[in-house]
């Protein structure tokens, strides 16, 4: 099952890519794989949990070929929406939704 925003005022469409996100304050880039997303933000799977209210700066990266290109990378703040344990993995990996900050 795909999670998605309760409030969402906006169609969502299903698109895996990768993502990098640092917690405001953090040094440190985690991954995580993008699972969809619409105007207003995405859903991203992750191995680590994030408190929801936490503001994040996420970078989705838009790969071709597998080849990772910084110039076509979408750079974004954002706060975390809510953080769930993803029932379909044997493993801890998280499903998070994120919306966009307006800027």
């Amino acid at each position: 099952m795909t999670d998605h925003f309760e409030s969402s005022e906006f169609e969502r469409e299903e698109h895996e890519l990768p993502v990098q996100y640092r917690q405001k304050g953090a040094d440190q880039f985690m991954g995580g794989i993008m699972q969809n997303y619409t105007a207003e933000g995405i859903c991203f799977e992750t191995g680590y949990a994030i408190k929801p209210g936490t503001e994040i700066f996420i970078i989705i990266e838009n790969t071709i070929d597998n080849h990772s290109n910084r110039d076509n990378c979408q750079l974004s703040y954002a706060t975390v929406e809510w953080c769930r344990a993803n029932p379909n993995c044997d493993a801890f990996f998280y499903n998070v939704g994120v919306k966009f900050f307006n800027l």
